[in-house]
Order: C-alpha cells, then structure tokens, then sequence
C-alpha cells in the first residue's frame, strides 16, 4: 500500500518513517508527543536507542514541509517533544495559513484556495 502526503495536490516524496511520524503527530494535532512515545509508536521501540533517528526523521519531514510551504507546521516544545501545529485562522493577509489535514493527510489546501482567492480592498 502506497503511503504519501500531499500538498495542494502535490506529493511530498515521503518515506515510509517520515510518513509514520506525520501521521502519528497528526493523529492529535497540537499535542505533545515525547521522543518515547514516538520511539515506541513508529518505530516500535521499547527503548531509546542511543543515535538521534527521531531527530533525523523529523529534519528531513520538516525540509520536504517546508519546501511545499508548510515551513512551521512541526514544532518542538521546550520539553523537546514534538507536535503538529493546531491550525491558526488568520487572513492570507496577515501572512498566516491555515493548515488542514483529512483522511489522506492532505495538507495546505486550504492555503492554496486562499492564495488563489481575489484579495479586495477593505
């Protein structure tokens, strides 16, 4: 079975990790996830092994985001767990996007739709 993310229609080349990890943090966007939950969730670890995978995985998923324009969409928190980013509703105006996520881990339509939106004046 094909496993890949999608952004605004276009695939993100995600590795099966890379992908795992995504969908992990997706499944409670905005909750913190430590490096122990998930070790034990996409890897299927019971321990921490002693190289830095996890952070590797998590550079490597946050370069191909922010290559799609999803920049910011991982954060790490000053406990140094991750989370997926709870989605903000500012105006494309403000600079701010509005990440959306669905079944198939499609994510960022909702910034293409604005993007694409005629912008009045006000």
């Amino acid at each position: 079975m094909a496993r890949e993310g999608f952004v605004a229609g276009r695939a993100l080349g995600l590795h099966p990790r890379e992908f795992a990890l995504l969908w992990r943090l997706a499944d409670n966007p905005g909750e913190a996830a430590r490096s122990r939950s998930l070790l034990s969730d996409v890897w299927r670890l019971s321990f921490r092994p002693e190289t830095n995978s996890l952070a590797v995985h998590v550079s490597r998923l946050r370069s191909k985001l922010r290559l799609s324009g999803l920049g910011g969409l991982i954060e790490t928190t000053s406990e140094g767990a991750y989370r997926l980013a709870v989605a903000c509703s500012a105006t494309p105006e403000a600079g701010r996007v509005q990440f959306a996520l669905d079944g198939y881990l499609r994510l960022g339509e909702e910034q293409e739709k604005a993007q694409m939106a005629p912008h009045t004046a006000g």
